[in-house]
């Protein structure tokens, strides 16, 4: 691919992922066929559902989380709440109410009928996606994914293998 188009590419990425409202990380993913963008998408929760930084979401983890003090509710409302309760990376995840970028670029393609099959994801992470999206970009045919760094986020390296998408590193 030439290095423009991947430029290009990645600079909507960097614009897209300035959209999340993840305390901890923002990600933009874009899907791209024949040099054109067809769907964007961002980490964060669902739609309609409170974000973190929230009253309502800070008041629930405190009524339901064990651990999750009431102080933070309102003191610290631009930290990540797994940050808050001591969670590495890729911990706790049943207390984030985020969706992966990929994972919700997928889900707006099937929202507006846009098909997936064919194309390429690029994603402003640092890593490649997580085991469970990658499972669904292999169902929606995605043939590529290009990334910041081609490190697996969790054991996907057979996944990798046995695929047919390919992975590309961008350096900036």
């Amino acid at each position: 691919m030439n290095n423009r188009w991947d430029s290009y590419f990645f600079g909507v990425c960097e614009a897209v992922a300035k959209k999340s409202s993840c305390l901890s990380r923002q990600i933009g993913s874009i899907l791209v066929k024949d040099n054109t963008i067809f769907a964007t998408a961002y980490n964060g929760p669902p739609r309609g559902i409170h974000h973190c930084d929230s009253y309502q979401r800070r008041m629930w983890l405190y009524e339901n989380i064990e651990g999750f003090k009431y102080e933070w509710v309102s003191d610290e409302l631009d930290v990540c709440p797994r940050k808050l309760l001591g969670y590495k990376s890729g911990e706790g995840i049943g207390v984030c109410i985020a969706a992966h970028s990929e994972r919700n670029l997928l889900n707006q393609c099937s929202r507006l009928g846009i098909k997936s099959e064919g194309s390429v994801i690029y994603m402003n992470a640092e890593v490649l996606p997580c085991k469970e999206c990658f499972l669904e970009m292999i169902q929606c045919g995605i043939v590529g994914v290009v990334c910041l760094n081609a490190t697996p986020y969790n054991d996907i390296r057979w996944l990798l293998e046995e695929s047919n998408i390919t992975v590309r590193e961008f350096y900036l």
